[in-house]
């Protein structure tokens, strides 16, 4: 027969198994990894515009927005959060670029 300290302790532990085990399946998510991806591209990126030679300023940025607009993160985004998160080129007049300034594809810019 257990007492009522030993079930108070066995529920206890039963919660912190379940905590524990929703944070792992958090923490190794695809949805972080997306993220981790789109911040280690974006600050590769800033590092390359702070670095030494000549700066492009408008090419920087349309390199960030490839990274950062992608639906791929934006609904990683959506998923993390709990709630709607816009694309970035969606509150816009403008269109999306389909072409970086040099005539290379954006996926190939964002890439390097």
């Amino acid at each position: 027969m257990t007492s009522g300290n030993e079930l108070t302790r066995l529920r206890i532990l039963m919660l912190l198994f379940v905590i524990v085990a929703s944070l792992r399946k958090l923490m190794n998510s695809p949805d972080q990894h997306t993220l981790l991806r789109a911040i280690e591209d974006a600050r590769r990126i800033l590092e390359e515009y702070i670095g030494a030679g000549p700066r492009d300023p408008a090419q920087t940025l349309h390199r960030l927005l490839v990274v950062l607009d992608k639906a791929e993160l934006v609904h990683a985004l959506d998923r993390i959060s709990h709630r709607r998160v816009m694309r970035l080129l969606e509150n816009t007049k403008k269109p999306p670029p389909t072409r970086a300034p040099s005539g290379r594809s954006l996926g190939a810019r964002a890439q390097g």
